[in-house]
């Protein structure tokens, strides 16, 4: 069968121990790690809907403090 498109992203992290050890502590050597993030599809559906409540955010907002507003908006809607 036709192979499905996919992403996947390289992501560095910390290793395990040290997360547990201290959150705050920086490892000397991350660990670079493949992660699959799965089909395309329902990440570009995703996306598209992001770019568009921000583009409304920024239709609604207007005025100087526009930033501030299209922040707040998006915030609101998490």
């Amino acid at each position: 069968g036709a192979a499905e498109p996919s992403l996947c992203a390289f992501v560095l992290r910390r290793a395990a121990s040290d997360v547990e050890r201290d959150t705050s502590a920086r490892s000397a050597e991350p660990q670079l790690a493949l992660v699959d993030l799965g089909p395309i599809g329902p990440i570009e559906d995703a996306v598209r809907a992001w770019r568009e409540r921000v583009a409304e955010a920024f239709r609604n907002a207007g005025g100087p403090d526009a930033a501030a507003k299209v922040l707040e908006a998006l915030a609101a809607q998490s």
